[in-house]
């Protein structure tokens, strides 16, 4: 009896590492390196970012990162997420000041020629803002409780609110260009 229940333990347990071996294990993210590249904006500001790459797998790339002389002033942090079309890497990155306790948030759109890492963005931020000029809503923020509008007001938000279109501008690499293969 002893002998039996031994042999299929045994035989169990060489099922399993057979089993276990032939499954692969999750991988974690690479870090490929920092990147630095000199930015442009439309009016002619310059700022430098600073940002970490890392390969999730296939091609998804993480990015994390800082613009620590935005022309805004401040520090501005921002981390997303990016994918290789063809020859570009196309990036999605939420941004907010370090600096301004949560008073600007902003999202980027970075399109990045994997050849010379130079590209272009733009940044929307995004505002919210109540249409028909009563005193009462005189806030770019929601300043009621949800339903408590008063009658014919909506809140309304839109990329393109009171005039502002999105900073657009361009990337150069300034420094090591890291290999997303």
């Amino acid at each position: 009896m002893k002998a039996k229940s031994l042999s299929i333990f045994m035989l169990a347990a060489a099922v399993f590492m057979i089993l276990g071996l032939g499954v692969s294990s999750p991988e974690a993210s690479t870090y490929l390196g920092e990147v630095t590249w000199r930015g442009r904006d439309a009016e002619g500001h310059t700022f430098t970012i600073k940002a970490g790459i890392s390969k999730i797998g296939g091609n998804y790339y993480e990015i994390v990162g800082q613009c620590a002389n935005p022309p805004d002033g401040g520090r501005v942090i921002m981390s997303g997420g990016a994918v290789l079309v063809n020859t570009s890497l196309i990036a999605t990155l939420t941004m907010t000041n370090a600096n301004s306790y949560g008073k600007w948030v902003g999202v980027m759109r970075a399109t990045i020629n994997t050849t010379t890492f130079n590209g272009g963005y733009w940044i929307a931020e995004p505002i919210v803002y109540i249409p028909n000029g009563d005193e009462r809503l005189n806030s770019l923020s929601d300043p009621f409780p949800q339903g408590a509008y008063p009658p014919g007001y909506s809140l309304k938000s839109s990329l393109y609110a009171l005039g502002n279109a999105p900073n657009t501008g361009t990337l150069r690499l300034s420094g090591p260009k890291p290999d997303l293969f």
